[in-house]
C-alpha cells in the first residue's frame, strides 16, 4: 500500500508508514508539519506521538502551534519518520503561507531518518507553491475554508509557479510509486 496527502493528511500518511512498518510502500507527504496536530497520534489504542497547543489567529491559523523553533524544542511532538519502511517523498512550497514559505523542521526529520540508516528520504521543494498541491490543470486555491478554524485560510502560492509545480510535481509522485 502506498500513501498520499496533504497537509494534515500528509502528517497522518507519515504516522502510519512510521507504525504500520512493512505493511505501508511509499509516502509521499505534502506540506506536513511532520508533527502531530492539532492533537496527539494514537496507535492501537497508545499515545504515540504527543500533541501540540491549538491556536486561532487569521494571519497563521496554527502558529505558534506549528511554528518550526517551538517544535524543533520538543521531539515527543515529531512523527518519527525515521521508523518508515518504505522510501518517503516529502514535497513543499516556498509560498506556503502557512510555514513562511520554509519548514526548517522538514530538514530535521529528514536529518534524523539519515542518522537512523533511513536513506530514501527525498525532498522536493518548489518556489511558487503554496500550501496546496492539486492534480495539473485545476485552479489554483491559494484561500479556503479550512475543516479545523471558523474562516479563510491563506494558503499562499504564486498562480503561474503554483500551476507549474502542480504540473512537474505529479509525473514525479506517479514515478515515485512506480518504483517502490
Amino acid at each position: 500500500i502506498n500513501l498520499f496527502g496533504v497537509s494534515k493528511g500528509g502528517d497522518v500518511c507519515l504516522a502510519l508508514a512510521a507504525f504500520l512498518g512493512e505493511k505501508i510502500g511509499g509516502t509521499v507527504a505534502v506540506s506536513s508539519a511532520c508533527a502531530s496536530m492539532p492533537g496527539p497520534t494514537y496507535y492501537k489504542g497508545n499515545e504515540v506521538v504527543k500533541g501540540t497547543k491549538f491556536t486561532l489567529e487569521k494571519e497563521r491559523p496554527f502558529a505558534p502551534d506549528i511554528d518550526p523553533e517551538v517544535v524543533l524544542s520538543e521531539s515527543e511532538r515529531h512523527v518519527p519518520v525515521e521508523r518508515a519502511k518504505g522510501p518517503v517523498l516529502y514535497i513543499y512550497g516556498r509560498e506556503d503561507k502557512l510555514f513562511d514559505g520554509d519548514n526548517p523542521l522538514v530538514q530535521y526529520v529528514q536529518q534524523k531518518a539519515f542518522e537512523a540508516g533511513k536513506m530514501d528520504f527525498q525532498i522536493q521543494t518548489y518556489e511558487g507553491l503554496g500550501h496546496l498541491l492539486d492534480v495539473p490543470n485545476t485552479p489554483v486555491c491559494t484561500e479556503a475554508m479550512n475543516p479545523l478554524v471558523p474562516f479563510v485560510v491563506k494558503y499562499g502560492g504564486k498562480i503561474q509557479e503554483h500551476s507549474l509545480a502542480q504540473i512537474d510535481a505529479w509525473p514525479r509522485i506517479v514515478n515515485f510509486f512506480k518504483n517502490v
